[in-house]
């Protein structure tokens, strides 16, 4: 499965383009999806081993968390990616599914007070990929429902972008019924 959403992401990222507001096509029109790739990383403490990379959280005051290069979770565990309005700001809320959600119980379980580090890699009006640390919040307990939540260092509208680039992702890699 992990294989086919590799597949898929290089197929979109290679063939599709990306979509720009100012579209002067007519609305229904076959338009360019824009996509989104999440990552999950665990931090960890620096070694000699290369196995490990330091990387900047936060745009405007970086500050540097050492995590593992092979991610944790990626969109092959995700489900479900939403928005959330909360008082003052907004949050993303990752749904997992079932190996995800496996796999994001048995992290937080082993790796308390540890940072899972969020990256993104995203289609932008531009037509070009940004890619960038969003956040890394503290493992505070076990997860094992799947549902991860975090405020993201972005603007309203880089989450309006993260969220619809993932939910097209996820939906361009569900398998079709043919009949």
């Amino acid at each position: 499965r992990g294989f086919n959403i590799y597949l898929l992401m290089l197929a979109l990222g290679l063939g599709s383009g990306c979509q720009t507001t100012d579209d002067p096509s007519p609305p229904g029109a076959n338009k360019k999806k824009e996509f989104c790739l999440l990552r999950f990383f665990i931090e960890t403490n620096p070694d000699a081993t290369g196995r490990n990379q330091i990387v900047p959280i936060f745009r405007e005051n970086p500050s540097p968390v050492c995590v593992e290069k092979i991610p944790v979770l990626t969109e092959a565990d995700i489900e479900q990616v939403s928005l959330l309005d909360q008082v003052g700001g907004f949050a993303i809320l990752v749904q997992f599914n079932d190996h995800g959600t496996r796999l994001l119980e048995m992290t937080t379980a082993s790796h308390p007070s540890q940072r899972l580090a969020v990256f993104a890699q995203y289609s932008i009006k531009s037509k070009t990929v940004e890619t960038r640390w969003l956040a890394a919040p503290r493992i505070t307990h076990r997860i094992a429902n799947g549902a991860f939540v975090f405020t993201p260092d972005a603007t309203r509208e880089q989450a309006d972008r993260i969220v619809e680039g993932m939910t097209h992702l996820l939906a361009e890699a569900k398998p079709k019924d043919t009949f």
